[in-house]
C-alpha cells in the first residue's frame, strides 16, 4: 500500500511539471498540491521539500508572489539537512526573486548572498547568476 501510495505520488509530481511546463498553472498546482499530501502523509521529507518548491515556481510564474514565498519557505523547512547544498541554495534563489516581487530587497538580497556563498563553495554555474542577480538588484 505504501508503495503504491508514493508511486502514485511521484506520477503526480511529474505531471503536475509536465502541467507547469505547458503553462497550465491551475492543473499543476492541483497535481502538486495532492503530491505533497501523499508525500507528507509518508513522511518523505525530500519530496516534501522539493513539492513547495515546485509550488514556489508555479506560484511566481502565475504572478503570485506572497504564496510564491510560502511556499518557498516551506521548502526550506522541510529540505533544511537534505539532498546537499545544492537544493538549499536553488530555494533560496527562487526565494530571493520572490521576496524581491514583493519589494522585499534586503530579505532577497540576503537569500541571494546566502545562495551565492553555498554555489561557490560548489563550484556550480548558477553562481554567475546569482551575481548578475546580486550586481544588478537595488539596495534597500
Amino acid at each position: 500500500e505504501l508503495g503504491a501510495q508514493r508511486r502514485l505520488a511521484n506520477g503526480m509530481y511529474a505531471l503536475g511539471l509536465a502541467f507547469a511546463r505547458a503553462k497550465r498553472m491551475d492543473e499543476a498546482t492541483t497535481q502538486l498540491t495532492d503530491a505533497l499530501t501523499i508525500f507528507q502523509e509518508s513522511r518523505q521529507r525530500f519530496w516534501v521539500g522539493m513539492t513547495h518548491f515546485r509550488l514556489a515556481e508555479i506560484s511566481l510564474a502565475d504572478h503570485r508572489p506572497a504564496q510564491a514565498a510560502a511556499s518557498a519557505e516551506q521548502a526550506l523547512t522541510a529540505l533544511r539537512g537534505l539532498g546537499g547544498g545544492w537544493w538549499r541554495a536553488n530555494v533560496l534563489l527562487l526565494l530571493g526573486r520572490t521576496l524581491h516581487e514583493l519589494g522585499h530587497l534586503r530579505r532577497a538580497r540576503a537569500c541571494w548572498e546566502e545562495a551565492l556563498a553555498i554555489y561557490e563553495r560548489l563550484g556550480v554555474s548558477e553562481t554567475a547568476e546569482v551575481q548578475d542577480l546580486l550586481r544588478h538588484a537595488p539596495v534597500a
